[in-house]
């Protein structure tokens, strides 16, 4: 059994002054065996490390989405990124297949909120143009993904998006599917 990927305290060695440290570390679970890779706060830092940790471990998506959460978090905006372009990437589509359908949408979402953020610190209109656009995109990316937009993220950033370009009642619909979804897998968990 898999558990949700964390980010642990664990002691570490006294301190000069002899106090208990506390470090980080992130439990990566392998998909063909009961191993765990335990990876340390400050070598988590390194993205391309933990890409390459999550695909030689063959992680389940949900790890993946897990860690960008933590880089966002954190602040680490280049790390998390680093996340989210690799989740979209084809080599990783194209290996977990269906079994990674809602975490890749979800990370096209994320992608979509990212440029979406980035037009509120745009300073000219074609930045803020271009973002929308690249925005777009990505929740394209997402809908070939999901043509039926099953995944509630994707119902929120098409919502942003609508509210951005200043489409009121269509960003008022998203949401409201949005919630429509959310509440109806809240449902199905229950029962």
């Amino acid at each position: 059994m898999v558990e949700e990927m964390e980010l642990d305290p664990v002691g570490s060695p006294p301190s000069k002054n002899g106090e208990q440290q506390v470090k980080d570390v992130l439990y990566i679970p392998s998909l063909h065996s009961d191993l765990t890779v335990v990876l340390p706060w400050t070598d988590m830092k390194d993205a391309e490390l933990v890409v390459d940790l999550f695909k030689a471990e063959e992680a389940p998506l949900s790890f993946w989405i897990d860690a960008a959460r933590i880089y966002y978090n954190k602040g680490m905006n280049e790390q998390y990124m680093i996340m989210l372009k690799e989740l979209t990437s084809d080599d990783v589509g194209e290996h977990y297949g269906e079994a990674g359908k809602v975490q890749r949408v979800q990370a096209f979402c994320a992608l979509a909120e990212a440029k979406l953020e980035e037009r509120l610190r745009a300073k000219t209109q074609e930045e803020r143009g271009a973002a929308i656009l690249a925005a777009q995109t990505y929740l394209t990316g997402a809908s070939t993904i999901d043509p039926s937009n099953e995944v509630t993220e994707q119902w929120v950033a098409i919502g942003q998006v609508e509210l951005a370009e200043g489409r009121y009642g269509a960003a008022k619909r998203a949401f409201d599917e949005a919630v429509s979804k959310a509440v109806s897998y809240t449902h199905l968990r229950a029962h």
